[in-house]
């Protein structure tokens, strides 16, 4: 008959092997969480980047942002606020072979 005995040296690298696997999966879960909050913070930045800058503005210019005349689909381009899709087709005309439009031609032109 054979005995059976918990002191085996396999049975220890066993024991340790499953140690060691519970310590990398609990390593492997914070490291998730880490990467899950990096992200969150990678995708906010820029919203909160924005919102620091509206603080600016009214702060220091004294703009009211809630009076009807801001508009996040304008920007400011070629001394004028226009519609920001239209000063990135005149970038994309100028881009192309041809085109003819860009800042400094329109401004000496004009």
């Amino acid at each position: 008959m054979m005995m059976i005995m918990n002191d085996h040296p396999n049975q220890r690298n066993v024991d340790d092997l499953n140690l060691d696997r519970q310590h990398y999966k609990e390593e492997r879960e914070k490291l998730v969480k880490d990467i899950k909050d990096v992200q969150r913070f990678i995708l906010r930045h820029p919203e909160l980047g924005f919102q620091k800058a509206l603080n600016q503005v009214i702060l220091f210019f004294k703009i009211t942002i809630d009076k009807g005349k801001f508009d996040v689909d304008k920007d400011f381009y070629d001394g004028r606020v226009i519609p920001i899709t239209q000063f990135l087709d005149d970038d994309a005309r100028a881009s192309q072979p041809g085109g003819k439009v860009g800042v400094l031609e329109r401004t000496t032109s004009e």
